[in-house]
C-alpha cells in the first residue's frame, strides 16, 4: 500500500493501522509533504516499510515496492522452509518425530544435559505382537494400532518431551529433565494407558479382539550412559530384557 500521511477522512497513520490489522505481513509506504521526525518515527514505529517525502521521483516509489515486494517473496519462502524441514523430521503416518528428528533431538538434549549437569531419560517402546494383529486383522489393522499407540504416548507426555517411531513397531521417548526413577514411573503409566483393539476400527467384524501391549526399555543420562550412543545402547538392551520376559512389562537398564 502507498498512501499519503494528510487526507481528509482518514489520515495515512490510519490507513497504516487498519492495514496491519488486515494483514500483518502487508507493506506500506508512506509520503508526506510534511517531514519531521516525530512523523517518521511514528510511521516507523506502526509498521511502515518505509518512509518518503515530496517532492519525489517516481523510481524511487518503484525500487521501494520492488524491495517490499522481495521482502515479502523471501518471507514466505522462509515459512516454507521451516514447514518442510518439519515435515521431513515427521513420520507420515504416526505424526510423530521419525528417526532423523529422534537423532537430532537426542544429540540436542544430551549436549544440554552434559552442560548444566541435568538428567535425561530414554524409553525405547516395542508393540508386543504387531505381527499377529496385521496377520489376523490385515495390515490396514496394524496400521491404526501403530497410530493409535502413537497418539496415545504424544497426549501422555509433556510439550517439552519428544516421541519418536524409532522402527517399524518401536517408539522412543525423550524424557527430558527426568531422573531414572521417574522415567520408571512415566513408563509404568503408559504401559497401563495403551489403547485396545476394541476401540479400533476395522479390527472386531465379529472377529476375536487382540489385546495391544507394549514392552519399555528404560536408560538415563548420565546414570546408565555417558555418550548418546550408549544411552541408546542401554535402552534398547533393556528392551530385549522386557521381551524375553514375555512383553508388556518395563526393564531398566543395569537392574
Amino acid at each position: 500500500i502507498i498512501t499519503d500521511l494528510k487526507m481528509p477522512g482518514i489520515d495515512g497513520l490510519g490507513v497504516l493501522a487498519k492495514a496491519k490489522e488486515t494483514d500483518p505481513l502487508c507493506e506500506v509506504i508512506v509520503i508526506t509533504g510534511y517531514a519531521s521526525v516525530d512523523s517518521a518515527v511514528e510511521v516507523m514505529r506502526l509498521g511502515a516499510y518505509d518512509y518518503i517525502t515530496k517532492p519525489f521521483h517516481l523510481d524511487r516509489i518503484r525500487f521501494l515496492a520492488e524491495r517490499a515486494l522481495q521482502r515479502r517473496r523471501l518471507s514466505q519462502a522462509a515459512a516454507e522452509t521451516e514447514a518442510y524441514k518439519r515435515l521431513a523430521q515427521l513420520d507420515g503416518m504416526t505424526e510423530a518425530h521419525n528417526r532423523r528428528g529422534f537423532d537430532e533431538l537426542l544429540s540436542s538434549e544430551i549436549s544440554r544435559c552434559r552442560r548444566f549437569g541435568r538428567p535425561l531419560s530414554l524409553l525405547m517402546i516395542d508393540l508386543d505382537d504387531l505381527k499377529v494383529i496385521n496377520d489376523c486383522f490385515g495390515h490396514q489393522a496394524g496400521d491404526t494400532v501403530l497410530k493409535e499407540v502413537a497418539s496415545a504416548l504424544r497426549k501422555s507426555v509433556r510439550h517439552c518431551d519428544a516421541v519418536a517411531r524409532y522402527g517399524g513397531d518401536e517408539f522412543a521417548i525423550i524424557l527430558v529433565e527426568t531422573s531414572k526413577v521417574d522415567a520408571i514411573a512415566k513408563a509404568t503409566l503408559l504401559k497401563d494407558l495403551m489403547p485396545t483393539p476394541g476401540r479400533t476400527s476395522g479390527m472386531v467384524g465379529g472377529r476375536p479382539q487382540h489385546t495391544t501391549t507394549i514392552s519399555i526399555g528404560v536408560a538415563s543420562y548420565p546414570a546408565d550412559a555417558r555418550t548418546l550412543d550408549e544411552l541408546v545402547r542401554q535402552a534398547d538392551r533393556a528392551l530385549y530384557g522386557a521381551k524375553a520376559r514375555g512383553g508388556n512389562c518395563i526393564k531398566a537398564a543395569n537392574r
